[in-house]
């Protein structure tokens, strides 16, 4: 019998945002690679926690989709409304919900954490995730539920993952 440490990693994207305001419903950017999110082509690993970490001094609710695959969704600073086709393409792996309670506000620096749903009372993390056959890579896209105006860089998206 051997032993089996799983290993531990926290993977950073800080995306390129949209210097104008979104709307609620609005999708931040397109799709963003999350590399290594498996340690081997078409692995799974575990998504133990996502963290969001903001210069904007103002708390802001999102929901951040996860997908197997780099499907092309929304434009940045356009309502997310994607057809089936999309949908299907994108092979969808889960969402992780921030609420704005879900913040902690230290001045002009904030700190998100997954919250789950709220009127559900149902969370969402950890899940499992898998990458395409010949990727170790997955994808994410966030859409925003509030009106929330940021510069270029303002977050960073941290993914804690369990190989």
């Amino acid at each position: 019998m051997s032993f089996h440490e799983n290993q531990k990693i926290i993977i950073d994207v800080t995306p390129t945002l949209h210097g104008s305001e979104y709307a609620s419903g609005d999708a931040l950017f397109n799709h963003i690679e999350i590399p290594k999110a498996v340690k081997e082509a078409g692995g799974c690993s575990k998504l133990i926690n996502v963290t969001v970490n903001s210069k904007k001094a103002a708390a802001t609710g999102m929901t951040v989709i996860l997908m197997q695959s780099a499907q092309s969704m929304e434009s940045a600073n356009t309502a997310m409304d994607i057809t089936a086709v999309e949908g299907t393409a994108a092979n969808f792996l889960g969402h992780v919900d921030f609420g704005s309670s879900s913040s902690f506000d230290m001045g002009n620096y904030i700190i998100s954490m997954a919250t789950g749903n709220t009127q559900t009372k149902t969370h969402t993390l950890p899940m499992l995730v898998q990458a395409d056959n010949n990727s170790t890579s997955i994808y994410f896209t966030a859409v925003i539920l509030g009106t929330v105006t940021y510069a270029a860089s303002d977050l960073t998206f941290r993914f804690h993952i369990e190989y």
